[in-house]
């Protein structure tokens, strides 16, 4: 018989509420078989029927639309970033093995469609914890056959204990240092991925006329990083891919870059290759 994406969040709940902390009161939760998750001072979050729970106490407005998440869920599906997904278990495998650790707890930063997560929950002994501040990029990250504790949560109040997980994954996502080093364990890892400064440079060529930026470059996001770690690692990761059509423009609409782009006009058709470049940082939080 075939679990329902109800019963399989409760269950993925049930197995790590020890984790969860109310955020609201900070008060440790509990799930009951009717999928209230409730807290000592009462406070009660409900399970979504679509295999999520929101942890927010009001709707907050991003600028990611369900069209972008559509879109970048179609390309990291066909494989263009599976490069920087078995990089990052890498990481996480290395570190386990290192730390001697039974099992791991592993938050995803802002998991979007919930790629990275997934492609996580094949390794073994790992408990994942993945949320976004977009509705609807979480219902798009349950589509996926995984016992993972899909949420809706705010970076800036994570509901989580202190000193609850092993590794933090922030994945072309912003960063709360403060939050980060609250809920990471004393000898617990941040992965932080940083796009490069050709990542998908001929979109950008194509649309520079329109941007403030004509160039990139992640040489402050890099510094500033670095700056808030006790770097153990860093990696680059460069490639190029060949692309259809319907795949540039899968890419067009996934990028926060043309957000404010008029794309009418430009011709997309001469864009027959696209570069992805990733630079992975990892260590400690100061």
């Amino acid at each position: 018989m075939q679990i329902s994406k109800f019963e399989r969040a409760i269950a993925a709940i049930r197995k790590n509420q020890e984790a969860y902390a109310c955020p609201i009161c900070g008060t440790r939760m509990k799930i009951t078989k009717s999928g209230r998750f409730i807290c000592k001072k009462e406070h009660t979050f409900d399970v979504s029927k679509k295999g999520y729970i929101n942890l927010i106490n009001e709707t907050k407005k991003t600028n990611y639309n369900k069209e972008l998440f559509e879109s970048r869920k179609e390309i990291l599906n066909q494989g263009f970033y599976l490069p920087i997904a078995e990089e990052i278990n890498k990481i996480v495998r290395g570190f386990a093995v290192k730390q001697k650790l039974e099992s791991v707890n592993l938050l995803d930063i802002g998991c979007g469609e919930g790629y990275y997560s997934f492609h996580l929950s094949q390794e073994e002994n790992i408990n994942l914890f993945a949320f976004d501040i977009s509705k609807e990029a979480i219902a798009l990250a349950t589509d996926y056959p995984a016992e993972i504790n899909w949420c809706i949560a705010d970076l800036s109040n994570l509901p989580f204990k202190e000193r609850s997980m092993d590794i933090l994954l922030d994945v072309l996502t912003p960063a709360n240092y403060k939050e980060f080093k609250r809920v990471l364990k004393n000898q617990g890892l941040l992965i932080k991925v940083i796009p490069g400064d050709e990542y998908l440079k001929e979109i950008r060529a194509l649309v520079s006329g329109q941007l403030q930026g004509k160039s990139y470059s992640n040489k402050d996001t890099v510094e500033y990083t670095e700056s808030h770690l006790r770097l153990l690692g860093k990696n680059k990761i460069c490639y190029t891919m060949p692309v259809n059509q319907e795949q540039v423009m899968d890419f067009v609409k996934m990028t926060p870059m043309t957000s404010q782009v008029d794309v009418k006009g430009l011709d997309f058709s001469t864009i027959k290759e696209i570069t992805v470049s990733m630079e992975l940082i990892y260590g400690r939080v100061k």
